[in-house]
């Protein structure tokens, strides 16, 4: 009569621990900063429900799901193409000064 599948499963769960809530960097109190147990990298995590009923305050030890935000690394790239293209710019703007000069050195000979 029941289901055998589950309603939700989560992808890959890591243990953390809240260290402020709410957050240094984004003052809503449903954001909290938490450090990652394997790593100890600070991250934002995303605490429903006002926490929990006391579940997620500081010093809680908590299970969360990593999402890797796309449009983050999309931005992360596009920055990337533009300071190589600023690099590439300026290398080339390098070089012609320097014909210029080699140039005038002709010139005045």
């Amino acid at each position: 009569m029941f289901a055998s599948k589950p309603l939700y499963s989560f992808n890959q769960l890591e243990k953390a621990c809240i260290e402020r809530r709410p957050s240094l960097q984004c003052r809503s109190p449903y954001v909290a900063d938490a450090i990652l147990s394997d790593s100890n990298s600070k991250t934002i995590i995303h605490t429903p429900a006002l926490g929990c009923c006391g579940l997620s305050h500081n010093g809680s030890n908590v299970l969360i799901s990593l999402l890797y935000d796309k449009r983050a690394n999309e931005k992360e790239e596009k920055k990337k193409r533009k300071k190589k293209k600023r690099k590439k710019k300026k290398m080339e703007k390098k070089r012609k000064r320097k014909k210029r000069n080699v140039f005038a050195n002709i010139v005045q000979k």
